[in-house]
C-alpha cells in the first residue's frame, strides 16, 4: 500500500488510490516531493465538516473550554433514569 503518490503516479493509477483512501484517510499527491494535493476518503472528510461545523458554534466552543479547564460535571448514563 502506497501512502504518497506523484501527480504521474495518480494519473495512472488513479482508482487504486481512492480504493486506498477509503482505508487510510487520505492520501498526498506530490510534485517535486513536495505535497500539492490529497484524495480524501468520504468518512474522513465528514469528519472534516462536523468539527469545522462544531469549531464555527460559539456555545460548542465555550463548553469546549470549560471542559478543558475542568468546569464540567458528567454523570453516567444510567444516572438519567434515576430523574425520575
Amino acid at each position: 500500500m502506497k501512502t504518497t503518490y506523484t501527480i504521474t503516479q495518480a494519473q495512472q493509477q488513479f482508482p487504486a488510490m481512492v480504493r486506498e483512501s477509503a482505508s487510510v484517510g487520505m492520501i498526498p499527491i506530490t510534485r517535486h516531493q513536495e505535497t500539492v494535493a490529497y484524495v480524501v476518503s468520504k468518512v474522513r472528510m465528514d469528519a472534516i465538516v462536523e468539527t469545522m461545523e462544531l469549531l464555527s458554534q460559539p456555545e460548542t466552543m465555550a463548553q469546549i473550554r470549560a471542559y478543558e479547564r475542568g468546569e464540567l460535571n458528567f454523570h453516567s448514563v444510567d444516572a438519567l433514569d434515576d430523574e425520575d
